[in-house]
């Protein structure tokens, strides 16, 4: 049975974004969960499977998982750890007043999973793109937490 996770709460705020650094190893037990955010997976070390659904993807250091709010979904080392960033927010984030009609629907499409939308990119596919080291980039400013 998957498990509702609640809307992560910081100093009585609810928190609209969130970025982990995961360490899971063999051991590590979780169940299916899900929850309002929509969630990136980035592949640091080791390898796991990311179970999205009714999908099973092979995730390993370089890939990158997408995870729609509402889908069911967990994540289990393959050997002894695998390692990678999550970076969470509610699908809100990505709306704004300014937001033009075309804006707008282009971001409903692309966090639902309709007409093939993909939801696993392998590292070969990422690899000579800036994903990696913005996901670095915005793990390593989330765990300093500088001023504005």
């Amino acid at each position: 049975m998957a498990i509702r996770e609640e809307i992560c709460i910081r100093d009585g705020v609810p928190m609209p974004i969130q970025c982990l650094y995961i360490k899971n190893t063999r051991q590590t037990h979780k169940t299916m969960h899900y929850h309002d955010y929509v969630e990136l997976l980035f592949g640091i070390s080791g390898k796991a499977n990311a179970y999205v659904g009714m999908e099973c993807y092979p995730f390993d250091a370089g890939a990158m998982v997408l995870i729609r709010d509402g889908e069911f979904h967990d994540v289990t080392a393959v050997g002894e750890t695998a390692e990678y960033i999550v970076v969470k927010f509610l699908p809100s984030v990505l709306h704004s007043a300014q937001q033009t009609f075309s804006e707008y629907v282009y971001t409903r499409l692309l966090l639902q999973k309709m007409n093939g939308g993909k939801s696993f990119f392998s590292s070969e596919e990422l690899v000579n793109t800036a994903l990696p080291a913005l996901f670095h980039r915005l793990l390593s400013e989330w765990e300093t937490a500088r001023f504005g």
